[in-house]
């Protein structure tokens, strides 16, 4: 069976748009354009010809965050309703200045920075996994700081309008710095009169405790559990990902499969989970192209609560591995393999999600009990292996053909393309000579559409159709 997709739906549509790079980058525009707009509204008098402008920008931007928090609710599955809530609660709170009647609230858009930091400890994860232990803490902590002192800015420089001191936006600036550094107004400096400044000072002296709590928690937690830390930073980047690669179980084969499934275009950016009973989280090899791709779960992915957590619901691509973590018989890891299968096979029909399928195994007499199971791919690499070294001693020159087409990184490889629209209608004689004229490939199969096997060697007068996928010998840059 080949790989397919079914129709997507709305949903599905919303939920990637939603989760794309692209639009996170949006986002991140859109809340700095919004805090620069309130910073130019409290500097200018209010009698400002701008200031229309100002407040009409700000709305603007407020409702389109409004359609973006609807999106997200829209595509949050029934049953993480609350976790949506949980997790977008500030910024439910900084889209309420939209309405009129509470206008005076607008200052809340400041806490919209507080989700840049989030934004960016999710995304900017390419980084050493020395530094990243403790990046996303010090980022948030750092992100926290300005919305706490641009929060006291603006908010004393609009409470205080009467008071002398604070009418100055540089004064109430350093004196929201020095507050929340020290804990409590410096000595001598003015108090603010209004009841809203009073409020805002117990603010940032509430948060001046809390931050340095914080840090003190921080610096204690990654020097004592980073660990624990590091799992749940996976587990929350897994719950984000949508048509990802799940691979389960690990050995020594992993971080070539990795390597080559990232030189292939379609698996470039995708995320790829690794779901094992390893004892800690590993390292992701250095010659991975694209490491903040590679997540990793720890758990028995013969457990189906384990297999959900790796986003089997949302993945698109299972690949099962003899697991080698643990020591284990030939035998049970095989066994490993196909109950992990099943669960998979179960699940996918359950969902009705299209989940393509590749699988290990050391045992050939377990291929026909996937097989029945719907399976797409069984791979036996003893046998692969015995016939590649029987090869090579028969015939001298194999081993740098076998090298070349079973790596994607430089000269030529196996790649499978669905047919070119020029060849449809034509023989499979005519359909090598365009193919070699064209893009210098040699074409090696045909695979037709609802058959399990494509033709090795296809006879010459074939007729290829439009639903025809081609498997053929080309350069690793080929597109067509």
């Amino acid at each position: 069976m080949e790989k397919s997709t079914s129709p997507r739906t709305l949903r599905q549509d919303l939920d990637a748009f939603i989760h794309h790079p692209i639009t996170d980058a949006a986002v991140i525009i859109l809340i700095l354009a919004s805090v620069g707009l309130l910073i130019t509204e409290a500097v200018y008098p209010k009698d400002c010809p701008m200031g229309d402008l100002v407040n009409f920008l700000g709305d603007v931007i407020t409702w389109m965050f409004v359609v973006e928090l609807s999106i997200r609710y829209y595509v949050t599955p029934r049953k993480r309703k609350k976790e949506f809530l949980e997790s977008y609660w500030v910024d439910i709170l900084s889209i309420l200045p939209v309405l009129r009647p509470i206008r005076l609230l607008r200052i809340l858009r400041l806490l919209r920075v507080v989700r840049v930091g989030l934004i960016l400890n999710r995304r900017l994860s390419a980084i050493s996994r020395t530094f990243r232990e403790s990046f996303r803490e010090i980022t948030f902590i750092l992100v926290l700081l300005v919305a706490v002192i641009l929060l006291g800015t603006i908010g004393m420089h609009l409470a205080e309008r009467g008071n002398s001191h604070f009418g100055s936006l540089g004064f109430s600036f350093w004196w929201s710095f020095f507050s929340l550094v020290a804990g409590s107004p410096v000595e001598g400096s003015p108090m603010p009169d209004t009841m809203t400044g009073k409020i805002l000072l117990l603010a940032i002296m509430a948060s001046s405790m809390t931050i340095f709590a914080i840090l003190i928690g921080v610096v204690s937690a990654g020097m004592i559990n980073s660990f624990k830390n590091q799992i749940k930073a996976q587990k929350m980047e897994i719950e984000k990902l949508r048509n990802h690669v799940m691979i389960c179980g690990m050995n020594r084969m992993l971080g070539r499969i990795i390597e080559e499934l990232q030189y292939l275009p379609e698996y470039r950016h995708k995320g790829i989970v690794i779901v094992a009973e390893f004892e800690e989280i590993p390292s992701v090899p250095s010659r991975i192209r694209y490491p903040a791709n590679v997540l990793f779960l720890q758990g028995d992915y013969t457990k189906l609560s384990v297999l959900r957590e790796a986003g089997l619901e949302r993945a698109d691509t299972a690949i099962l591995l003899a697991d080698k973590t643990k020591l284990r018989s030939d035998q049970d890891r095989d066994a490993r393999t196909v109950l992990a299968s099943i669960l998979i096979e179960r699940e996918r029909r359950k969902v009705g999600k299209e989940i393509f399928t590749c699988v290990e195994l050391l045992n050939p007499d377990n291929m026909e009990q996937l097989r029945t199971m719907g399976v797409e791919e069984l791979v036996i690499l003893d046998e692969y292996g015995g016939s590649i070294i029987a090869a090579s001693s028969a015939n001298e020159g194999m081993v740098p053909v076998f090298n070349e087409l079973f790596t994607r990184g430089w000269g030529n490889a196996f790649i499978k393309r669905p047919i070119h629209k020029e060849l449809v209608g034509l023989t499979v004689a005519d359909a090598i000579v365009w193919l070699k004229d064209r893009v210098n490939a040699i074409l090696l199969a045909v695979h037709h559409k609802g058959e399990t096997k494509p033709v090795v060697n296809p006879p010459k007068e074939m007729l290829l159709v439009a639903e025809d996928q081609l498997i053929l010998i080309a350069p690793t840059d080929c597109n067509e």
